[in-house]
């Protein structure tokens, strides 16, 4: 019952994936200060700087969680990274980056998924199996550059 609980409370933090790279940072902001009310009871922190906001789910009602978002000279957000506090939490939320379909994730070696060319998208796993996070980077690459990855 309780690991059911856990993962519905989960649910609503783990849809931030990979939806919010190539957007403005009062987009992001705006979205996760409603996320922020929406979820009031569970302790949620949200802190920003001029190139990064945070978004940081205590443990207690859940799992601890931390979302960064990154952001370019534009404004626009360039990486998420999504730092879990177990391999469960870790686990779920890559999998449901994974399975966003328009993004058609491929797996390139043990910790490089590479999204179709359009997206120009990457998720980083840790080289190391204890650390619970993973990056999501917009790319610059070259079709060139894209098909070398892609052989």
């Amino acid at each position: 019952m309780f690991r059911s609980l856990l993962f519905v409370l989960l649910i609503p933090v783990a849809g931030f994936s990979q939806n919010f790279i190539g957007k403005s940072k009062a987009s992001v902001m705006k979205h996760l200060q409603q996320q922020q009310t929406r979820h009031d009871s569970l302790g949620i922190t949200l802190t920003h700087t001029d190139s990064t906001i945070t978004y940081k789910v205590p443990a207690g009602k859940t799992q601890a969680a931390d979302f960064i978002y990154e952001f370019g000279p534009d404004g626009k957000c360039r990486m998420e990274r999504i730092r879990a506090s177990c391999d469960s939490c870790f686990k779920k939320y890559l999998q449901k980056a994974l399975d966003q379909k328009k993004y058609k994730w491929k797996k390139i070696n043990d910790n490089q998924y590479v999204s179709k060319y359009s997206k120009r998208t990457m998720i980083e796993l840790p080289a190391e199996g204890n650390d619970f996070s993973f990056t999501i980077l917009r790319t610059g690459w070259s079709k060139k550059l894209y098909a070398i990855l892609m052989n």
